[in-house]
């Protein structure tokens, strides 16, 4: 049996490009009588704290590999800040050109400084990138805390966090911390094989009853309690790890296969690109939403909507690189 860091670390790839493309399925916001596609979509949310797992796992393996903090924050602000200031700018012109709905100046200097988030802007842009690169800044000291053995009390510690600002509007970015650390925690944590396997069944546990807690808030308290409350991100951080853990073993039986292997590689290949993905979903996603209010045609609609994400998908690629060969030139010049 492969170990958790193993499994994770050989599949992460192809675990970001499923989640990708899961998230992208929800974005379609497609209308659907099929209740098992619409529910695939309804809950493509849930898949962001997967984006968080793989980050918070990566990202300790990269701390263990240098222990240079300024060496570090430097190589992740450079993977996300480019393709993310790209699309502002680009969102930013089309709304003073076209939009009804203009920027303020405030929420525009909130967006750029990667602030807008936190201070509860009308305008954000990507609470993603927001929240992922505060997370990045505090993964230093979280991981070294992990080391020491105080994985367990920054886990309660999130959690108490996530409840405490339910209400905040910043939940949908505090809440996915623990998963966060959940990743970080997978690689500073040592552990034996007997152990790595009660973790694995207690990772599938946690994964089910996640899906449980999830599906009960949605259907049962969600409605009565209103949007005030965003209670259905609190359970979250049971899902990723099991639900990461299942998906890297399916990967490794289709790899068997030469025909099942190439649905792998397809998977992959969009990991490579799960970021710029993710951000140019949401670029196209509001600069489009106006034109396809009005219409109409369910058919005309849902095709429309399926272009829209093929063309992001296809833009993101070409995007980051372009900014890969910016970056080389950029490194041979220096």
């Amino acid at each position: 049996m492969k170990k958790i860091n193993e499994q994770l670390s050989v599949n992460r790839t192809f675990l970001m490009g499923l989640a990708c493309l899961w998230i992208v399925f929800q974005h379609l916001q497609l209308k659907l009588n099929f209740y098992p596609l619409w529910a695939l979509g309804r809950f493509g949310f849930t898949q962001v704290d997967v984006f968080m797992l793989l980050s918070g796992f990566g990202i300790a393996y990269s701390l263990e590999k240098s222990g240079e903090v300024d060496v570090f924050l430097k190589k992740r602000f450079l993977k996300v800040l480019p393709t993310y200031y790209v699309l502002v700018v680009l969102y930013i012109i089309y709304n003073l050109a076209l939009s009804e709905n203009k920027i303020t100046s405030i929420d525009m200097l909130g967006v750029i400084t990667c602030t807008s988030f936190w201070y509860g802007g009308d305008f954000i842009f990507s609470w993603y990138v927001q929240a992922i690169l505060f997370f990045y800044i505090l993964s230093p000291v979280i991981y070294a805390l992990i080391k020491k053995g105080y994985s367990i009390h920054l886990i309660v510690i999130s959690v108490i966090l996530s409840i405490a600002f339910v209400r905040s509007g910043l939940e949908i970015g505090i809440s996915r911390m623990t998963a966060f650390i959940l990743g970080m925690s997978v690689v500073g944590i040592r552990y034996n094989d007997k152990n790595g396997k009660l973790i694995k069944k207690g990772a599938y546990v946690a994964s089910i009853i996640s899906i449980l807690l999830v599906a009960s808030v949605e259907l049962f308290i969600q409605r009565k309690v209103g949007d005030d409350y965003r209670l259905i991100f609190l359970p979250l951080f049971l899902l990723p790890l099991g639900e990461c853990l299942l998906f890297a073993k399916c990967a490794d039986i289709l790899r068997k296969n030469n025909f099942s292997r190439y649905i792998v590689r397809g998977f992959e290949f969009i990991g490579k690109f799960s970021l710029e993905i993710y951000l140019t979903q949401t670029l196209f996603n509001l600069v489009s939403e106006n034109f396809t209010k009005a219409i109409n045609s369910i058919v005309t609609y849902n095709l429309i909507r399926i272009g829209v994400a093929i063309l992001s998908i296809a833009f993101a690629i070409l995007i980051s690189k372009c900014i890969d060969v910016e970056k080389k030139r950029l490194l041979q010049r220096g």
